[in-house]
């Protein structure tokens, strides 16, 4: 009976009585380089798959906060009255810009403000959905404005957003946008009550 193997392709390793030759015979296989190679750098590569994945999320999310901000603004201001009822369609809108992140962790606020005689900007009405709306007559003294004339009004909208990192590798990021806008009719924009829908 013939042999089908040759004995020529056989590859014998060393015996490990003779751990010198046995080491030269390792350090001149390159069988499997690049099996090892490929090992080496697949973490490598998967991390920065997932970690460039992960900021082009943040990134679009940072700007959807930003967005929902400046539309709570940009549409309060577009009218001279508003009642609770609207203000509520506006939260309702804006939340739609946040699409497609989770939106439970929004919150939103919007506040019209006068400017004092003392350049300080003093709260007239404020809104908020699960966030605390400011108390009337009180001190905006956490924002500054650019510079305005005493009895200008502003209206100041506020997104804040918890993201959630897909990976689950980096810790929860909070957002805190705001924005303001002048009314665009009349110098101020008017809350009016629920009776007024």
């Amino acid at each position: 009976m013939k042999s089908c193997i040759n004995a020529d392709r056989i590859h014998r390793s060393p015996r490990p009585e003779r751990p010198v030759a046995f080491l030269r015979a390792i350090a001149v296989d390159r069988r499997a380089t690049s099996a090892v190679e490929f090992a080496l750098l697949l973490p490598v590569m998967v991390v920065l798959l997932f970690g460039s994945i992960e900021i082009a999320l943040l990134s679009h999310a940072d700007r959807r906060v930003t967005q929902v901000a400046s539309a709570v603004a940009d549409l309060v201001t577009r009218s001279s009255e508003v009642s609770e009822g609207e203000v509520d369609g506006i939260f309702d809108i804006s939340t739609a810009l946040l699409r497609p992140f989770d939106t439970v962790s929004l919150q939103m606020r919007v506040t019209g403000a006068i400017v004092e005689p003392n350049g300080k900007y003093r709260v007239q009405w404020s809104l908020g959905r699960d966030f605390t709306p400011r108390e009337e007559d009180s001190m905006i003294t956490d924002v500054v404005f650019a510079d305005l004339e005493a009895g200008e009004t502003v209206i100041l909208a506020e997104a804040e957003y918890t993201y959630q990192p897909l990976t689950g590798v980096l810790p929860e990021i909070r957002f805190k946008k705001l924005t303001f806008y002048q009314p665009r009719r009349d110098g101020e924009v008017e809350l009016l009550g629920n009776d007024d829908d």
